[in-house]
């Protein structure tokens, strides 16, 4: 099966034999767990049957207020990965270049190639100490229409140094680019970090990794203002449903903030365990400044077919990046992850080979 994404893919366990209420899914990069009891109930009383505002504009409003912007530099979304085709679309034309680097989220070349752009990749080694001088370098040589980095970037669960970013934005400019910066898991290196944005950037968040509302489809860009009005007009109207806007403003009480901070608190610590347990057991972790990271494992996409199908556990094979020899694995918390780890003791020194 070709693995495009993590989480649980329902054929697939069908065809396995496999309840997905009985797997662990270590595949999935969101916040473990369910969303909290407001959030759950915003969605459940939501208004089905009237139209959503056309722009999410509740929403739109308090985003607005948390990062401290105007109303109309806030654009909402089916999620970051519709920003993100949106932007594609909204700011370069057809065989325009578009710049991403990798190993990183598949769907920023996806968008490109599906709308005709060329796309143009900056290797960097998983584990080098994050440095965009490369990207740097790209751009002053493509000078393409956009720029996509994520931060911290997905696979690797690096962070780019803030400076590097800020100095990005200045050869974008420089040489008349876009940069895109995608803050997906942005709080999972700091809760407090939430709301930060790059200025002059389009900067996509998404509500559905740290609020666990992956379900839902939810995500936004905070941007400069004369930006918004070329973004939005590639939107359809009612991107964003009624359950989908209660699900924001719930999960924007400080309250369920404060609970979500906690969480990640929570996981990060477990997923700190996690890679020592698993370095104890030999496994090479690469760095990471999240609660995800790589690990090298030959015959990955086999070693995950394995372990799904004899332990009903789930990890992601980093093939579809570009790795095969490496997985990528989020961490559930200390019960979870020591299920995990009796899963790897028992498979995981199986050769290549008998995988």
């Amino acid at each position: 099966m070709s693995e495009l994404h993590g989480a649980l893919n329902p054929a697939e366990l069908e065809r396995l034999g496999l309840d997905a209420a009985q797997v662990l899914d270590f595949s999935s990069n969101c916040l473990p767990g369910l969303a909290h009891p407001r959030v759950r109930e915003a969605v459940r009383s939501a208004a089905i049957e009237p139209y959503p505002s056309p722009d999410a504009a509740p929403l739109r409003l308090r985003l607005s207020a948390c990062h401290r912007v105007s109303l109309d530099a806030v654009v909402a979304g089916a999620g970051a990965a519709q920003l993100i085709f949106a932007s594609v679309q909204a700011y370069s034309r057809e065989g325009d270049r578009v710049l991403v680097v990798s190993p990183s989220f598949g769907e920023y070349a996806d968008a490109a190639v599906a709308l005709r752009r060329r796309v143009e990749r900056v290797h960097v080694a998983p584990d080098d100490t994050p440095d965009l001088g490369a990207v740097f370098r790209a751009v002053q040589q493509f000078k393409p229409a956009l720029v996509f980095v994520c931060q911290p970037n997905n696979p690797t669960g690096r962070l780019w140094p803030e400076a590097q970013l800020v100095r990005l934005m200045q050869v974008c400019l420089d040489n008349e680019s876009l940069l895109v910066v995608d803050h997906a898991y942005r709080t999972f290196v700091d809760p407090s970090q939430r709301f930060r944005s790059i200025e002059g950037a389009i900067n996509l968040y998404s509500l559905t990794k740290d609020f666990a509302l992956a379900g839902v489809r939810l995500g936004y860009a905070v941007l400069p203002v004369y930006r918004a009005a070329a973004l939005n007009a590639v939107l359809p109207p009612w991107s964003v449903s009624q359950p989908a806007i209660a699900a924001g403003l719930a999960a924007l009480e400080p309250e369920v903030i404060d609970a979500t901070d906690r969480a990640i608190v929570a996981v990060r610590e477990s997923a700190a365990s996690l890679w020592e347990a698993l370095r104890a057991r030999g496994v090479v972790v690469l760095p990471t400044d999240t609660h995800f990271a790589l690990l090298e494992r030959p015959g990955a996409s086999a070693f995950r077919q394995r372990l799904l199908e004899r332990a009903s556990v789930q990890i992601r094979s980093a093939a579809s990046f570009g790795l095969p020899d490496h997985v990528r694995v989020a961490s559930k918390g200390v019960a979870a992850d020591a299920k995990l780890l009796q899963a790897w003791d028992r498979f995981g020194a199986e050769s290549e080979s008998e995988l």
